[in-house]
């Protein structure tokens, strides 16, 4: 389960086939055969692009963090565009350049807030401090009822989160986000994802009255040396 200790862990040095392989695994469970191949040539599309196209990087050079889409865990073929959901959202948002594998498997990013810098390090960062109306709570209550997840990329590598939790009764948003991000000697991205975690501290709740709420949506970014620190890879969504 997501609350659950004990989810499956894999090596760092596959970490990338193994976070894949294990969505699918996971997304599966819900799903008939026709939704199993479509989601599995999605996810075989989207990991070739993902390999494709790194770049060396500088010390402090930015990284484009791109958003994609959200979806129901439990049905990947259904799919909306990000900022069709009230999150954080740059003044002018537009569409990024594809890749031809992004093209097949019909992903779209577009532009965020979010600023992350080669090699630094970063803490209890500030997207935005939005105020929620009544209506924009609804919406971010029914994606978490159905147990929506978000996709975004680091470079060309995709990322995803569950937007929200239910928790004793009452709905949750994730409102802190931490990005892991590994790279090696010759200073390329080898690979991105986002810590699961069910730490209540990283959620804000919901309020169920027809009020406005000002939420707080912050990130961390944690740079891992391919070689030097070993890490695990935890895919439990």
């Amino acid at each position: 389960s997501r609350s659950s200790a004990a989810s499956d862990v894999y090596k760092r040095q596959v970490s990338t086939q193994s976070t894949w392989g294990t969505i699918f695994v996971l997304a599966s469970q819900k799903m008939n055969k026709i939704q199993k191949l479509i989601f599995g040539g999605v996810l075989f599309l989207s990991l070739i692009a993902a390999t494709l196209g790194t770049k060396k990087y500088t010390e402090k050079e930015p990284i484009n963090v791109y958003v994609g889409k959200v979806q129901p865990f439990s049905n990947p073929t259904e799919t909306y565009e990000f900022y069709s959901l009230p999150f954080c959202a740059p003044m002018l948002i537009h569409e990024e350049s594809e890749t031809f594998g992004e093209v097949l498997s019909g992903n779209r990013k577009e532009n965020s807030l979010y600023q992350i810098f080669y090699l630094l390090n970063a803490t209890d960062q500030q997207l935005c401090s939005p105020e929620l109306s009544p209506q924009q709570k609804d919406v971010f209550r029914t994606a978490i009822e159905e147990d929506y997840i978000m996709e975004l990329y680091v470079d060309e590598f995709p990322v995803f989160d569950h937007i929200g939790l239910l928790h004793q009764g009452k709905l949750y948003l994730r409102t802190h986000l931490i990005f892991k991000i590994g790279y090696n000697k010759e200073n390329k991205l080898v690979f991105a994802f986002l810590q699961s975690s069910d730490d209540m501290k990283h959620f804000t709740e919901l309020t169920a009255n027809d009020e406005k709420q000002k939420v707080k949506f912050t990130y961390d970014v944690v740079f891992i040396d391919d070689e030097e620190d070993p890490v695990t890879v935890s895919t439990d969504m």
